[in-house]
């Protein structure tokens, strides 16, 4: 069924993207590479959830989140509801897969001290702005 639909490409555009980052970064970058507060590097991260829980615990709570998306995309009528909840599901898909394989999820920036971050977490944020502004736009028509 998602190989019909029309976000097949925004799925694949995730998928791609965030393995290619990763390739590139692994490979050709030797050491860490700043610009200013922003950097790019390798970074393995064993914690999830800013290190509070396990990860059997995590794992144990993407699947349910994975659910619970998948669910929402499948009763949702809105389009751009839809488009938010797959950057989401594609991100959390790849960082789950990542942290089952590896035990860890490899992340190749960060800015500041405020945490590290790969591709697959973008593609999350992302869904979730899109997702704020459509509820907050939905409810400024009712």
């Amino acid at each position: 069924m998602l190989v019909k639909s029309k976000y097949f490409g925004l799925v694949l555009g995730v998928v791609v993207s965030d393995v290619v980052i990763k390739f590139v970064v692994e490979k050709y970058l030797a050491r860490e590479f700043a610009f200013g507060l922003f950097r790019i590097g390798n970074y393995e991260n064993p914690q999830g959830l800013f290190g509070l829980v396990g990860i059997t615990e995590i794992i144990l709570i993407n699947i349910l989140v994975f659910g619970a998306v998948v669910f929402l995309i499948w009763k949702s009528e809105n389009e751009r509801e839809r488009m938010a909840l797959l950057f989401i599901i594609s991100g959390g898909a790849l960082n789950l897969f990542e942290r089952i394989a590896l035990g860890f999820v490899k992340d190749n920036f960060a800015i500041g001290n405020l945490g590290y971050f790969n591709f697959a977490d973008v593609a999350i944020g992302t869904g979730i702005v899109i997702l704020i502004r459509e509820y907050i736009y939905s409810s400024k028509k009712v």
